[in-house]
C-alpha cells in the first residue's frame, strides 16, 4: 500500500526559504526575452530515455516540463486544475501550484506547459540532474530506483518472447505481437509419392543393360517414408526408411520422443568404440539430439542425393574432395575435421545432364548444444549390415544396442554418457562400449574429453580449440590407448589457420606413437578461396622412427567460373624423389553445360596419370527437357577403347489434390512436403471458403528456393512442391492488391507430407491521427496518450499509445463500424478534458487509408473530463484514399455480420492469427490527404473543435535550440519503408482469437536448434542458420517483416540472404542479414563484395531465422 506524502510542499518551503534572502524573479510574469529556450534529450545514467524536453535557463536556474518529462520516464501522475501528484517509489507525492511559489520562481506556465525548477526535481528522485547546452542533453544520475519506463520496457520484452508462443490452453490469449499462424505437421495414412523416376537402356562395348532409378518421399502407415531403389542386372541396392517427426516445436512422440526412424538406419559412431557399425537394420528414438555427431573436433553426419551424381565437398570455402553418391542415395561424412567457430560444410551436387544442387551442413563449435538443466537421450536397436529389402525376417535378430544421455549441468558445462553394446549373440562373447563425454566451454575456449572403456581397451580423446583473433582458431588434441593384447598407443597434433581476406594459412603438427614405432609429421596449407576458385597447396614433411623422411605436397584447384563451368585438378608432388612431379598421380576433370531452349548439352573430359598412360575419358550428354519429362542421351568413351551409350527417360512426379491428377515435370520435384494451397479474397469476413468470396490469380509465393515462378491460377489454386523439411515460412503476395492484411505462415512439414493450406487475403484500412494538448497560446502534440480503435459490427478492439509527435496509426482495420477515442481512464488520471473524445466512421469495404482530424485535448480544472463526444466522420475524397482502383466489383468486402472466424486449413474449422502487414500508402499520399484535411477543416463547421492548430513557440531571447517548426496540421515525417515502420503501433488486442491452436507451434530461441532441416536444403536458401558463432552483414532492421520480406525482395541476387529476429530495448526488429562467415576478416571481404551497404555484426546478436532467400 503506497503512502502518501506531502514531499513536494517541504521541497518548496526550503527552497522559498532560501529565495527569500535573495532578489527574487516572479516567474509567474517572466519576461520570456531573458530566458534561453532548450530542447534536451533526457538520458538516465548516460542512456537515452526521452527526446526533446522542453526546458527554460533563466538567470542560471534550469526550468524542466513536467508533462513530457514524467510521460518520458513513464511516471504515473496526475494535474488537475492546480493540484498535481506523482507516484515515484512506491511513494505519492502532491504538490499545489500556488502563485505564492511562482512568484518565488519555483514554477510557471508558459501557456504550454507547467516547468519546475530542477533542484525540486532533483529531491523527490533523490538523482542529480546535468546539463550540456552543446550537445542538448539532460542526464539523470546518483538515484537508486529504477524510473518506471525500465520496469515497462522489461515487461515488454518478457510478453514478445511470450506471446511469440500460442499457448493452445488459452483460447482467448492476446498477443501484441502479431504471432505467426502456424500449421502444425499432419501424417496420412498414404499420400501420392513425390519424387523422381528413370530408365536407362545402355550398349557398352561388352554387353547390354537396363539401369533403373527410384527416388520417392510419401506418408505410408502415417510415417514418413523415403524410398531409394537403384537397380542395375542382377544387383539391387535400396534404403527405404520410416520416421515421425514433432509435428511443432515441443511436440513429443508418447510423450517422451522428439523423433524415432525403423528401417534403413545410419547411426553416427564414436571413433573411440571399436567394432561399431553405422549402418543396419532397426530403429532408432531421439530426443533433442542434433543431427550431426560431434566428437573431438571432428563431426559426423549424412546426405541424400540422388544416386550416380558427382558431388564436391568444401570446408569453410575450402575444397576437399570429390565423391559420386552411392547406389543408395545416402552419404557418409565421417571424422570430419571441424575448427573453433563456424564451420561450414557444402556440398555441391552435378547431375550428368547440367543439374545442380547444394547440399550445407552448419556445425558450431562455441558453446554448448544443451543449457543448464537441458537434456538429451536416444536409443537404438538394430541387426548390423542389413537391409530392410534383403532382410529374412525368419532370421532377423537384433545384434547391436545402444543408448546415450546428456546433460547440461551448467550452460558451460556438459556431460554425456553412452553405451554401446554389439555382436550380442556372439558365442564368443559380444564387444561392449562404455563412454564418459566432458564438454566445458569459457569465453573463447572450447574444452571436450571423452573417455572409453571397451572389452579389450580403454582409450580417451581430449581436444581443446581457441580463437586468439577474430580471423584465427586453433586447436589442440591427444588420444591415447592402453590396449590388452597388443600395443599402446598415443597421439598429439595441434593445428592453427588464420584468415587474411580470401587466403588462409594452415600450420599442422601430429606425433604419434604405436609401441616402439614414432611418427611425426609437419604440414604448411595456403589456400585461396573467393566466389569462382577454391585453390590450395599444402607441403608435407614426415619422419618415421628418426630414420625415414618423407616430403611431398599437392596442389589443387578447383573452379566454377560460372554455374555452368567446373574444372578440377589435384597436383601432386615429391620433392625428395627424382621427378618432383608425381605425373602418375595427376588428375584433372572438367564439365562444361550449355542449354538452348529445351535443349541441355553437357560435355565433360578427365585424365589420369599424365605423360604414364594417360587415361583419359571424354562424354557427351543430352537432355531434352519435356512439360511432363526428360528424354537422355549419355556417351562415353575413353583410352581403352571402352565405349558406352546410354538412353533414357526421367520423370519427375506429385500429385495435384485439387484437381485429383498426377503431374509430370522435367525439373525436380523432390524434397520434404508438398503444399496445397488456396488464395481468396474473403468477401464474408469469416475466413471460410465460400460461393461468396472470390479467388484471387496472380499471387506469387516466396518462402522456398523454388517457388520464385509459381502464381495462383484463376481458380486460386497453386501447387508449391519442395517444402523444407522442418520449418517452412510460407508468405503470399497479391500484386492487385500488395496491401491487404496478408497471412504469414509457419508450416511444418517432413519428407512426403501433404499440407492444405486456405490462404485468405482481405482488404484492410489505415487510419492516422494525432492528438493534441491545448494551452493559452498554442497546441502541442501530447505523446503515449492511449487510443481504442473498438469494431463495433465485430466486437474487436485494438489499443496503441501515441508517439512522441502525438501520431497514432492504426494499421489492418477490416471492415466494420468503428468508433476511436481516448481512453477515458488516462483522462481522468492526467487531469485532461476533451469536448471531443473521438471519431465514429464506417470502414470502407476496399479498404484504404484514412485520415481523420486532431483531437485536442485540455487541462482540467475541476476534474471532469468534460463531454468526451465521438464524432461522426463521413469519408470522401477529402480524407479518404482507396487502396486502388478497379472496375472490378468482386473485389469488394460484403458489410460484416460478426467476428470472423479463419481456419487455415480447408478441412479443419479453427481459428487463427493473422501476422499485420503495415499499408504501402506512400509519404506523398499521406501529406496530399492531410492537405485535403487542411483544406476542409477551414471551411466546414464539422470540424471547428479542431481548428485550433499548433503554432511555433512563443519567441525567445537566444534560442539555443528552438523547436521543430509546426505545420498547421501535423504531417509524418517518416520516408521510405524503413522510416514508414517508426509509425508501426502496438496491438494489444489481435482481431482474431486464438482457438484451438497447436501448443508451443512458433519455435523459441531455446528451442530453434532442435528442428531438423532439410537434406536438399540449397545454397540460396534452406540451410540451416547456425547463429551460434561467426559474424553476418546486416543491411537493414525493420519492425515489420512484412515489410523486410518485401525489401528483402528487392536486393540484386544477393546469395543466402536471410531475416532473423533481434531484440533491440525490448522491441523485435527483423533484420535482413548476409549468410554467417566465419571471423570477421571473412566478413570484410564480403562486405567489400556486396551490392549493398550494411556493417558487420556478431552473429550471436540474433534470436531466430525467420526468412530465408
Amino acid at each position: 500500500m503506497s503512502t502518501r506524502y506531502h514531499c513536494f510542499a517541504c521541497l518548496l518551503f526550503i527552497f522559498s526559504c532560501n529565495a527569500a534572502s535573495q532578489p527574487l524573479k516572479k516567474l509567474a510574469n517572466i519576461d520570456f526575452a531573458q530566458a534561453d529556450f532548450y530542447l534536451l534529450d533526457v538520458a538516465d545514467h548516460n542512456v537515452k530515455v526521452a527526446p526533446s524536453i522542453d526546458a527554460y535557463i533563466h538567470q542560471g536556474d534550469l526550468y524542466i516540463a513536467i508533462t513530457p518529462l514524467f510521460e518520458g520516464l513513464r511516471l504515473k501522475y496526475s494535474l488537475i486544475g492546480d493540484k498535481f501528484s506523482v507516484t515515484f517509489a512506491d511513494k505519492i507525492s502532491e504538490f499545489d501550484f500556488t502563485e505564492e511559489l511562482a512568484n518565488q520562481g519555483q514554477w510557471f506556465n508558459d501557456g504550454s506547459f507547467i516547468f519546475i525548477k530542477s533542484e525540486i526535481l532533483e529531491q523527490l528522485f533523490a538523482t542529480q540532474i546535468t546539463i550540456n547546452t552543446a550537445t542538448l542533453k539532460m542526464d539523470l544520475a546518483g538515484h537508486t530506483v529504477d524510473f518506471p519506463y525500465k520496469t515497462i520496457k522489461n515487461q515488454q520484452k518478457q510478453r514478445k518472447r511470450n506471446n511469440y508462443i500460442i499457448d493452445r490452453s488459452d483460447a482467448e490469449q492476446q498477443t501484441d505481437s502479431g504471432a505467426i499462424i502456424t500449421i502444425a505437421d499432419e501424417y496420412r495414412l498414404a499420400t501420392v509419392p513425390t519424387g523422381f523416376a528413370s530408365l536407362e537402356y545402355q550398349v557398352n562395348d561388352k554387353k547390354e543393360r537396363y539401369d533403373v532409378n527410384i527416388q520417392v518421399e510419401s506418408d505410408l502407415a502415417y510415417h514418413s517414408t523415403s524410398i531409394t531403389l537403384n537397380h542395375t542386372e542382377n544387383e539391387t541396392n535400396s534404403r527405404i526408411l520410416l520416421s515421425r517427426y514433432p509435428k511443432f516445436t515441443g511436440d513429443k512422440i508418447l510423450g517422451i520422443w522428439d523423433t524415432y526412424s525403423v528401417g534403413d538406419l545410419y547411426l553416427t559412431q564414436s571413433s573411440l568404440t571399436p567394432g561399431s557399425y553405422s549402418r543396419g537394420l532397426g530403429i532408432n528414438f531421439s530426443a533433442n539430439v542434433k543431427g550431426n555427431f560431434n566428437e573431438n573436433m571432428t563431426t559426423s553426419f549424412a546426405k541424400t542425393a540422388r544416386p550416380g551424381w558427382d558431388a564436391d565437398i568444401y570446408h569453410n570455402g575450402i575444397f576437399l574432395e570429390t565423391r559420386v553418391v552411392p547406389a543408395d542415395g545416402l552419404m557418409e561424412f565421417n571424422n570430419m575435421e571441424v575448427y573453433y567457430g563456424a564451420n561450414e560444410f557444402k556440398i555441391i551436387l552435378y547431375g550428368p545432364f547440367g543439374e545442380q544442387e547444394t547440399l550445407i551442413e552448419q556445425v558450431s563449435v562455441k558453446n554448448n548444444s544443451l543449457g543448464q538443466g537441458a537434456y538429451s537421450y536416444g536409443l537404438s536397436l538394430k541387426e548390423n549390415e542389413s537391409s530392410l529389402l534383403d532382410v529374412n525376417l525368419s532370421e532377423f535378430d537384433i545384434d547391436a544396442i545402444s543408448g546415450r544421455f546428456g546433460i547440461g549441468l551448467f550452460d558451460n558445462w556438459q556431460l554425456g554418457v553412452s553405451v554401446d553394446l554389439n555382436d550380442i549373440h556372439n558365442p564368443n562373447g559380444g564387444n561392449e562400449s562404455y563412454r564418459i563425454s566432458n564438454q566445458i566451454t569459457f569465453p573463447g575456449w572450447f574444452f571436450q574429453n571423452n573417455i572409453s572403456i571397451n572389452s579389450n581397451n580403454i582409450s580417451q580423446a581430449s581436444s581443446l580449440a581457441t580463437s586468439f583473433f577474430n580471423n584465427d582458431n586453433f586447436t589442440l588434441n591427444y588420444n591415447s590407448q592402453w590396449n590388452e593384447a597388443q600395443f599402446d598407443e598415443s597421439s598429439l597434433d595441434a593445428n592453427y589457420n588464420i584468415r587474411s581476406g580470401p587466403t588462409t594459412n594452415s600450420i599442422y603438427y601430429s606425433y604419434d606413437e604405436f609401441g616402439s614405432s614414432k611418427t611425426e609429421r609437419l604440414q604448411y596449407r595456403l589456400s585461396f578461396v573467393n566466389k569462382y576458385v577454391s585453390a590450395s597447396n599444402s607441403l608435407s614433411y614426415i619422419r618415421k622412427n628418426e630414420n625415414e623422411d618423407l616430403f611431398f605436397g599437392a596442389l589443387t584447384l578447383s573452379t566454377r567460373i560460372q554455374d555452368n563451368f567446373r574444372f578440377l585438378t589435384t597436383i601432386p608432388y615429391d620433392i625428395n624423389g627424382e621427378d618432383s612431379i608425381e605425373t602418375e598421380q595427376i588428375s584433372a576433370s572438367v564439365l562444361y553445360n550449355y542449354r538452348h531452349g529445351a535443349y541441355n548439352h553437357t560435355f565433360n573430359a578427365s585424365n589420369r596419370s599424365f605423360f604414364k598412360e594417360n587415361l583419359w575419358s571424354v562424354g557427351y550428354n543430352l537432355a531434352i527437357n519435356k512439360p511432363t519429362h526428360q528424354l537422355t542421351l549419355r556417351t562415353q568413351y575413353n583410352s581403352q577403347e571402352k565405349w558406352a551409350v546410354t538412353a533414357g527417360i526421367a520423370i519427375n512426379f506429385g500429385y495435384d489434390y485439387f484437381n485429383n491428377e498426377m503431374q509430370f515435370s522435367s525439373q525436380t520435384l523432390r524434397g520434404a512436403g508438398s503444399l496445397d494451397v488456396h488464395t481468396y479474397l474473403d468477401r464474408q469476413l469469416n475466413g471460410i471458403p465460400d460461393v461468396l468470396d472470390y479467388n484471387l490469380a496472380g499471387v506469387t509465393f516466396s518462402g522456398g528456393p523454388y517457388w520464385e515462378n509459381e502464381v495462383s491460377n484463376q481458380d486460386g489454386q497453386t501447387r508449391l512442391f519442395r517444402a523444407k523439411k522442418g520449418i517452412t515460412a510460407l508468405r503470399a503476395n497479391w500484386e492487385s492488391g500488395s496491401a491487404t492484411l496478408n497471412n504469414d505462415y509457419m508450416i511444418y512439414s517432413h519428407p512426403g507430407s501433404l499440407q492444405r493450406v486456405n490462404l485468405p487475403f482481405y482488404l484492410t484500412t489505415e487510419v492516422e491521427l494525432f492528438v493534441l494538448l491545448s494551452g493559452d497560446s498554442q497546441a502541442v502534440t501530447l505523446s503515449n496518450v492511449p487510443l481504442i480503435a473498438s469494431n463495433v459490427s465485430s466486437g474487436d478492439e485494438y489499443a496503441l499509445e501515441t508517439d512522441f509527435d502525438g501520431y497514432a496509426s492504426f494499421v489492418n482495420l477490416l471492415p466494420g463500424k468503428y468508433s476511436i477515442y481516448v481512453d477515458k481512464e488516462y483522462l481522468r488520471d492526467k487531469g485532461l478534458q476533451a469536448e471531443i473524445a473521438g471519431f465514429e466512421f464506417n470502414s470502407p469495404l476496399r479498404g484504404g487509408f484514412v485520415v481523420l482530424p486532431n483531437i485536442e485535448l485540455s487541462r482540467s480544472e475541476s476534474g471532469e473530463i468534460g463531454a468526451n463526444k465521438l464524432l461522426s466522420v463521413m469519408l470522401d475524397e477529402n480524407n479518404y484514399e482507396p487502396l486502388f482502383y478497379t472496375d472490378n466489383d468482386k473485389l469488394i468486402h460484403l458489410p460484416p455480420k460478426g467476428g470472423m472466424k479463419a481456419p487455415y486449413s480447408s478441412d479443419k474449422l479453427e481459428l487463427a492469427l493473422f501476422k499485420e502487414i503495415k499499408m504501402q500508402s506512400t509519404e506523398q499520399e499521406r501529406k496530399e490527404l492531410r492537405a485535403k484535411l487542411a483544406a476542409a477543416a477551414e471551411g466546414s463547421q464539422q470540424f471547428q473543435p479542431f481548428s485550433t492548430q499548433p503554432t511555433s513557440p512563443p519567441s525567445v531571447g537566444t534560442i539555443v535550440a528552438s523547436s521543430q517548426e509546426t505545420l498547421e496540421v501535423f504531417e509524418t515525417a517518416q520516408e521510405g519503408i524503413e522510416d514508414l515502420e517508426q509509425l508501426n503501433p502496438v496491438v494489444v488486442l489481435s482481431p482474431l482469437k486464438p482457438e484451438n491452436v497447436v501448443e508451443d507451434q512458433v519455435p523459441t530461441p531455446s528451442s530453434n536448434d532442435n528442428v531438423p532441416t532439410q537434406d536438399t536444403n540449397t545454397e540460396q536458401a534452406g540451410e540451416k542458420l547456425d547463429l551460434n558463432s561467426g559474424f553476418v552483414i546486416q543491411f537493414s532492421a525493420l519492425k515489420s517483416l512484412a515489410i523486410a520480406t518485401a525489401l528483402a525482395e528487392t536486393f540484386p541476387n544477393t546469395k543466402q540472404l536471410h531475416i532473423v529476429r533481434k531484440l533491440v530495448k525490448g522491441e523485435s526488429f527483423y533484420c535482413l542479414i548476409s549468410r554467417v562467415l566465419p571471423d570477421r576478416s571473412a566478413a570484410t571481404e564480403y562486405l567489400k563484395t556486396a551490392e549493398k551497404e550494411g556493417f558487420i555484426v556478431d552473429a550471436t546478436s540474433y534470436l531466430e531465422p525467420i526468412w530465408s532467400k
